[in-house]
């Protein structure tokens, strides 16, 4: 199967088009590079162990194959249809990974392809930026995770296919490796729905939005919230309410 990603360019998005393969699928691979952004000193700590979480859970020979039908744009420019969204085109089926927002001429043509989109939160209760931070800054751990849905011109609202959580801790929980492992986890189960797309197609569940807990936007994210973050206690007991949709049967 050739299997054509569209992602953003940072470790975590490379694991998935190397996980990909290492299982034995053909990629293409469009990688998004975004501008260089000024953080305050707070942020930069944060995304500092970010990095530290990806190198560590995203190490490996499964995690690290270079894709060689590979193409750099820079972040945004998807939508203005470039040349290569006709390769992408070609694959027999798409997957979405933190790219920009598709819309316009763009999602219509991928609205005629088997496309799903990876949102890392549970949907539809955490929308929009940094849903699994929001979900453990209001204590909800049983809404981090990643939701493998199809495509949606509302951002992170497509039909659900399932849901994918980061194993459970007991102890040394650490808030920015668990969101790692999340997006670990959703890479894994990604590539289940991709082999067996048909059958989760035709199990789909339109999100509820009265569900909905927080639509979060970039700029909520501050140095105020993460420096909340790391000094909060969890309660883990919340995990063990966690919607199981989706498993394989």
């Amino acid at each position: 199967m050739l299997v054509g990603i569209l992602t953003s360019n940072q470790k975590r998005h490379k694991a998935l088009a190397s996980y990909v393969n290492y299982m034995g699928h053909d990629v293409f691979l469009i990688q998004e590079i975004p501008k260089t952004q000024n953080y305050e000193e707070g942020i930069i700590k944060y995304f500092i162990d970010v990095n530290e979480a990806e190198g560590s859970i995203f190490s490996g020979d499964k995690w690290t194959i270079d894709i060689e039908n590979s193409h750099s744009i820079d972040k945004g420019l998807i939508n203005q249809v470039p040349k290569e969204v006709d390769l992408l085109l070609e694959c027999d089926v798409i997957v979405i990974f933190g790219s920009s927002l598709i819309k316009g001429q763009l999602f219509q043509k991928l609205s005629t392809k088997k496309v799903i989109n990876l949102h890392m939160g549970i949907s539809p209760e955490y929308l929009g930026a940094a849903c699994n931070f929001w979900a453990m800054y209001d204590d909800n751990l049983q809404y981090v995770g990643g939701t493998i849905q199809t495509l949606s011109e509302k951002v992170d609202s497509g039909e659900i296919l399932k849901y994918s959580y980061p194993q459970e801790i007991t102890n040394n929980f650490n808030p920015v490796f668990f969101a790692m492992e999340a997006v670990r986890s959703t890479i894994i189960d990604a590539v289940v729905v991709l082999e067996n797309l048909d059958s989760y197609l035709n199990k789909s569940i339109v999100p509820d939005s009265n569900r909905l807990i927080r639509h979060s936007k970039i700029a909520d994210f501050n140095a105020e919230v993460v420096k909340e973050i790391y000094i909060k206690t969890f309660n883990l007991d919340n995990l063990k309410l966690r919607n199981y949709l989706g498993s394989p049967k």
